[in-house]
């Protein structure tokens, strides 16, 4: 079973590694577009980011197949006044007019630096009201995408309205499948601000291993059907949307991961959920061919009010006995 979708991929490209080429090949047909943080710059997570020359080769390659390569400046503005001179960039030699630049600091955006190139906003940025799209418009003409506020994935009807409002002002929409953190999550704003400031300041790093990864392990080991409550998408609810691209994450998945994660929802090939839609990347042994039928139509229609609704802890329940079954007691 292959993908009988219309949109593309938009997927990942880390630090230098060459298998991800070979990933880029292997399914180059159902890619749109490939984002990569800017060489040297801090973008918002704790990778090595790629060198100059490796950065080059992935947008020679987007280039010569008409892809579209998306460069990330992804932090807010005050980090860059900080520890980085992107007044220094020079980004002549990707101007082209499959070349996006996104952001999660409209400041930074404005800069004369990067003039000239189309403009997309991070989902960082949380745009989840039509009256955002309105504003954005007025406030940045040459905005060219958003990425709508991951939790309101499962908010099918709102998506699209808010893809079809933003059609008309001549404004794409991707939306990022593969999220792992529940939309309720406590943990989420100070996870984000230590690994923001990790870059500048390594003693917020060690802060974020010690604390934040622990209580997420701890969140997701201790009611483990918290994973269904993650607002990731999956393959059979995606043809209820109609976006530009589905996009993939993220820049930290080795890139086995990510090949697995393509083959799940270009190829439909059985993966466990744990790779999938990865929170603490770990293998759960319940795989995506163990969701329910129901299950896909119900998260078309999801307010993230599970205070009121246990519907994913029944189905977990049920995918663990079948797991029982395929597995025995892993």
């Amino acid at each position: 079973m292959v993908n009988n979708f219309k949109n593309k991929f938009l997927v990942p490209v880390g630090g230098d590694d060459e298998r991800y080429f070979e990933l880029l090949e292997k399914y180059k047909k159902y890619i749109g577009g490939v984002y990569i943080g800017w060489p040297d710059a801090p973008s918002g997570r704790n990778i090595q980011t790629a060198t100059r020359k490796f950065f080059d080769r992935v947008f020679k390659w987007c280039r010569k197949n008409k892809k579209v390569l998306d460069i990330l400046f992804n932090m807010q503005a005050n980090a860059y006044y900080e520890g980085f001179n992107y007044k220094k960039i020079n980004l002549s030699p990707y101007l082209y007019k499959g070349t996006e630049l996104t952001f999660s600091s409209i400041m930074l955006l404005k800069e004369s630096v990067f003039s000239g190139f189309k403009k997309n906003i991070s989902v960082n940025y949380k745009v989840n009201f039509i009256q955002q799209l309105h504003i954005l418009k007025k406030e940045i003409p040459d905005l060219n995408s958003i990425i709508v506020d991951r939790d309101i994935n499962r908010d099918q009807k709102k998506v699209n309205l808010i893809t079809k409002t933003a059609k008309k002002l001549g404004i794409h929409v991707d939306i990022l499948v593969t999220e792992g953190c529940v939309p309720f999550c406590p943990y989420k704003i100070d996870h984000n601000i230590f690994i923001t400031s990790e870059h500048f300041y390594p003693q917020s790093g060690k802060m974020m291993q010690k604390r934040s990864r622990v209580m997420c392990e701890k969140f997701y080991g201790d009611s483990a059907f918290n994973i269904l409550r993650s607002p990731f998408l999956t393959r059979e609810a995606l043809k209820s949307y109609h976006c530009r691209f589905f996009k993939i994450s993220d820049r930290e998945s080795p890139v086995n991961m990510i090949d697995q994660t393509m083959a799940y929802y270009v190829l439909g090939e059985p993966q466990d959920i744990g790779v999938i839609f990865p929170v603490v990347k770990r293998l759960t042994h319940i795989t995506t061919d163990m969701i329910p039928k129901t299950f896909h139509k119900k998260i078309l229609n999801c307010k993230n009010e599970c205070y009121r609704c246990d519907f994913c802890s029944g189905v977990y329940k049920k995918m663990e006995t079948e797991k029982r079954k395929k597995y025995g007691n892993k």
